[in-house]
């Protein structure tokens, strides 16, 4: 109940805000500092309600076309865990369609993480994050270059030092007294992005003081087509990792079970860690109206409605280096199972039944569909069946 409520409180942000960067004083075209609104309060199964301030400072010098030099910072604490975290960088142009960044930080990650896109407080359905559980503590420093065309390429070089935050299935702190295991690093990723949707990495690099390889590609294609009549989003995920890999460099397939949002891009039945994999695919498209079946205005109290219908279908399937014939192994002392049987997810909802502010409420159910005989079979309809609401903010 305290969760769901935070979320809430979370959700009325957009009443007031309408940006992640709310600038606080100077010129958009000169210089100018921002607050960033990611870093205001955010929230995991781990720490609990994470509070804290970020900001950017834009230099813009008269020369390389008046692009933009950025300073950004953040600082953020846990209440569960009691620990401080925050970080500095810069962003400077070198030529006109390249970058160079610099960042130090001492921040969580999250462990097998399948995401090629940041945290954003104004895109709530994307914040599926909240329910991360396996988290690693890392002092980094990373150097980065991003070059610009028709292509976005990028090259990142981090090294870091941290510790598991989690051991089987249990959570570790600190503050409790926990013996926290150590995991360092260092890794290249390599990424490559276009205007249409795709967007792919490839990280290499090591993980010790138990000395294990890092190699894994990803790649993903998201693309939203509006017509007259329906839009449609297509989502298509693959990964593929080297046998050997650390568990930190898998892929979480977990869902958000559990949770009151209907998230993007996630299996809305599927428990937070509940799969793994070293190979996966995963699939969502959604059909929705493009234009509401009615529009209701009471801008008095900003209040409405404005409803508009959806039904989407998302699948996954992975497999485990090693795994069993049921699609279990028992990893760096975690049971881990794959959805080797595959698992399928039909959804519907309304969107937009009840604005307020910025904010579009809706409901949406979503059910499980597995083969009777997978081992993650759930056999009664109530536990395969979840309700949620969905909320969108309206710029």
């Amino acid at each position: 109940m305290i969760r769901k409520i935070l979320i809430t409180l979370l959700l009325l942000v957009p009443l007031y805000s309408q940006a992640q960067y709310v600038r606080l004083f100077g010129k958009p075209t000169e210089t100018a500092l921002y607050v960033d609104l990611d870093h205001v309060w955010s929230y995991n199964l781990y720490e609990a309600s994470r509070w804290g301030l970020g900001a950017r400072l834009a230099i813009h010098p008269e020369i390389l076309g008046r692009r933009a030099t950025y300073i950004d910072g953040y600082v953020g604490y846990g209440l569960r865990d009691t620990k401080w975290k925050g970080g500095l960088g810069i962003k400077l142009p070198i030529t006109k369609k390249s970058t160079v960044n610099v960042s130090v930080r001492r921040d969580y990650e999250k462990a097998a993480s399948r995401s090629l896109s940041s945290y954003n407080i104004t895109n709530i359905s994307s914040l599926s994050a909240f329910v991360t559980r396996r988290l690693c503590d890392h002092l980094e420093a990373i150097v980065g270059y991003t070059y610009g065309g028709r292509w976005t390429l990028g090259a990142e070089g981090r090294i870091y030092m941290g510790h598991r935050l989690f051991e089987g299935g249990t959570l570790l702190y600190a503050v409790d007294g926990d013996k926290l295991p150590r995991e360092d690093g260092a890794v290249l990723r390599l990424s490559a992005s276009d205007k249409h949707g795709f967007t792919a990495e490839v990280i290499l690099g090591a993980t010790w003081p138990e000395v294990k390889p890092v190699a894994r590609a990803l790649a993903q294609y998201d693309k939203t087509s509006k017509r007259k009549a329906l839009t449609t989003t297509l989502f298509l995920q693959g990964g593929l990792t080297a046998p050997g890999t650390s568990y930190t460099y898998m892929f979480d397939l977990g869902g958000t079970y559990g949770a009151p949002i209907c998230f993007n891009h996630t299996l809305q039945t599927a428990l937070p860690n509940e799969f793994t994999a070293n190979l996966f695919t995963f699939v969502g498209e959604k059909v929705a109206t493009t234009k509401p079946l009615w529009n209701f205005d009471l801008r008095e109290v900003q209040l409405g409605s404005h409803p508009v219908p959806f039904v989407q279908l998302t699948a996954a399937w992975g497999t485990l280096w090693g795994q069993d014939g049921n699609g279990q192994l028992f990893y760096e002392w975690l049971p881990l199972q794959a959805p080797n049987m595959g698992i399928a997810e039909p959804a519907a909802g309304i969107e937009g039944l009840l604005r307020w502010g910025l904010t579009d409420w809706g409901i949406a159910a979503a059910y499980r569909l597995t083969p009777p005989q997978a081992p993650y079979a759930r056999l009664d309809t109530r536990s395969n069946l979840t309700l949620l609401l969905t909320a969108k903010l309206i710029f």
